[in-house]
């Protein structure tokens, strides 16, 4: 499932840095924080920042800071005192944690001034890329209570539901066959997961870009100019996940499974297409059966 952050605003609820993570290290590589002796359970309003090289800018309070392998060998040729001064601004600004990326272990002396200054630290093996995607995703998750998803969305029999697969593959085109089934088209492309106020999942449209599709072959359309208003909803209830996938086991062929979406369990149909096929209308019928066949 890709996930994409959303920007963080100044009004959303603080959280706890371990209660932010919580359950989610191992998506971020990370086998444990290095907590200073004595730090308290600090209540942040956290958001990420990649560095790549060693500056003393300032930074926004409550940082997320990830210093990609650049920056790491920058801070082990520079003097001792430019090093404390680094981490100093950091502890400054009152990061909140600082993460090395594609490494699985931290230099003594970087290890010894972040102790100093009580800042808490991690390692990662993944790239610094990743590492500030995955942060995003679970920031927005936990303060904003959304995650976005690469897919399209779309109601059947009052019921929505998330087709997810790689670029290409057939879901945006799917959808338009589908709309004049009887199916409602919700969102394409990024669909946007979050919680109601009777706690069910809601899929929707990301904002900016919820009134266009996109194909291979018309480019980018507005959706009005192809399906009718009556066929178009905002939001819908989350029933079912439908992953697309390309594989060498046989094209058509489904099978029944669970997936997790903000800690939510959910029916998942895996649908299985050939190396060289495409989702279409009929295959997403019989996804829809299989979920039918356990309701």
């Amino acid at each position: 499932m890709s996930l994409v952050g959303h920007k963080i605003s100044s009004r959303n609820e603080r959280v706890t840095l371990r209660d932010l993570l919580r359950d989610r290290l191992p998506s971020l590589g990370i086998e444990a924080i290095v907590w200073p002796q004595g730090l308290r359970r600090v209540v942040i309003r956290p958001h990420v920042k990649c560095r790549r090289s060693i500056v003393m800018s300032h930074l926004a309070q409550d940082a997320i800071v990830i210093l990609s392998p650049g920056a790491q060998r920058r801070f082990l040729t520079i003097a001792e005192p430019v090093r404390r001064a680094f981490i100093g601004n950091l502890a400054l600004c009152k990061t909140a944690l600082v993460v090395l990326a594609q490494t699985t272990t931290c230099p003594a002396s970087l290890r010894s001034n972040l102790r100093h200054w009580r800042i808490p630290a991690a390692v990662s093996p993944l790239h610094e890329n990743l590492l500030e995607s995955r942060f995003k995703a679970i920031i927005c998750e936990k303060i904003r209570k959304c995650v976005t998803v690469h897919g399209v969305a779309m109601e059947a029999e009052g019921r929505g539901l998330l087709v997810r697969g790689t670029s290409g593959i057939g879901k945006t085109t799917t959808l338009l066959q589908a709309i004049g089934e009887g199916y409602v088209w919700i969102a394409d492309d990024r669909v946007v997961v979050r919680r109601n106020r009777r706690n069910k999942l809601v899929v929707s449209g990301q904002k900016k870009i919820v009134d266009y599709f996109h194909t291979k072959q018309n480019g980018i359309m507005a959706v009005n100019r192809l399906v009718h208003a009556s066929q178009i909803k905002k939001k819908t209830e989350l029933a079912f996940v439908i992953d697309v996938v390309r594989t060498d086991a046989g094209n058509g062929t489904c099978r029944l499974d669970e997936t997790e979406i903000m800690e939510t369990r959910l029916p998942l149909v895996r649908m299985h297409i050939a190396q060289t096929g495409y989702f279409n209308k009929n295959l997403l019928s019989k996804a829809i059966q299989k979920i039918s066949e356990v309701d």
